[in-house]
């Protein structure tokens, strides 16, 4: 048997300030933020710094696709955290609709310099577990009509599904 305990971390004792109802102080006397979760920290080196409607963001633009989806009501998982082994993925947006998911990738001006390859790569144990993967590339000055029109492309997409595999509502 191997020795997989020893990679586990201790969670830090904390103590709850009288006047800091938000924030606790951890053993080593950092302030610690207790409405941090995993949405924006997939990748600790980089957390999203943008907050729109108490959601983070990367990207601005990533702020409009957003509130199109609040608006429009649909389940949606923006900027999720997801483990595979080791390997932390944080795709722009997964959408959940009538029984299926379909992750959304929205390639701003940062994926241009990236490899298709290793875009690729990123993204294949989700194809390899049936996701259906979308990417949509951000024109220079996307507009919300931009928006409204990818999420009518996934709604489609999900129709297409929905009607070759029977509702499964």
């Amino acid at each position: 048997m191997n020795n997989w305990y020893k990679d586990i971390n201790l969670a830090l004792e904390v103590e709850i300030l009288e006047d800091h109802q938000d924030s606790v102080v951890g053993s080593s006397d950092d302030l610690l933020d207790l409405s941090i979760n995993n949405q924006g920290y997939g990748h600790s080196l980089n957390p999203a710094p943008i907050i729109t409607d108490n959601v983070r963001h990367r990207m601005p633009y990533e702020s409009l696709m957003t509130k199109v989806l609040i608006r429009s009501g649909i389940l949606f998982a923006p900027l999720p955290l997801i483990l595979n082994g080791p390997q932390r993925i944080e795709p722009d947006y997964v959408i959940f609709k009538d029984g299926f998911s379909v992750l959304v990738e929205l390639d701003g001006s940062s994926h241009e310099f990236e490899l298709a390859s290793k875009e690729q790569s990123r993204l294949k144990f989700f194809r390899d577990n049936l996701f259906q993967v979308m990417r949509f590339s951000i024109p220079d000055d996307p507009d919300i009509n931009f928006f409204n029109d990818v999420l009518k492309e996934v709604e489609g997409r999900i129709e297409k599904l929905s009607n070759l595999h029977g509702s499964r509502t």
